[in-house]
């Protein structure tokens, strides 16, 4: 089939440009020919052959791609609200509760971890409040660190300041 089509187009090319002459012969048949005839005949103007520009193929185009969910930035946030920033702690045993707000509240594997002036208080835990007793006196810093389940702090509370009275003699 390539083989015709090349075919074709080499003799409509040569056509072209090859001079045509119309006789009739004995018959009456109307004959056309490119050898100039010994008879009378007629020459045959052509007119240029209608021609279409090759339709241009393009690359189809990419199937778009999906875009891919947006995972949005979780803003955690964590705020000690008990006891307040600067609070006393009575005379007493130094006992008191520590109550810590999240938010949003924790995932599965998620924990928070009480720090009193850097150092971990226990272990970390899913509860958001600790009973600490015998707590010495002085002044102490308290943050609450949340942490993701991977291990990483995914937020922390802004430093809570508290003063604990004690007697004297008692450390």
């Amino acid at each position: 089939m390539a083989r015709l089509i090349i075919l074709v187009t080499l003799l409509a090319a040569f056509t072209v440009s090859a001079q045509v002459y119309r006789t009739v012969d004995e018959n009456g048949n109307v004959v056309f020919t490119d050898t100039p005839p010994t008879t009378d005949a007629e020459q045959v103007t052509i007119n240029p052959t209608n021609t279409t520009p090759a339709t241009e193929i393009r690359e189809p185009e990419p199937a778009p791609v999906a875009e891919e969910e947006v995972i949005e930035e979780v803003e955690y946030s964590v705020t000690i609200t008990a006891p307040q920033d600067g609070g006393t702690i009575p005379m007493g045993t130094g006992s008191f509760t520590v109550i810590a707000s999240v938010s949003p509240g924790l995932e599965k594997g998620e924990s928070l971890q009480l720090l009193m002036n850097g150092t971990a208080e226990g272990a970390p835990q899913t509860q958001n409040s600790w009973d600490l007793v015998n707590v010495r006196r002085g002044e102490h810093s308290i943050v609450v660190a949340r942490y993701g389940a991977d291990g990483n702090v995914q937020a922390s509370s802004a430093p809570v300041g508290i003063l604990v009275l004690r007697p004297i003699g008692v450390r």
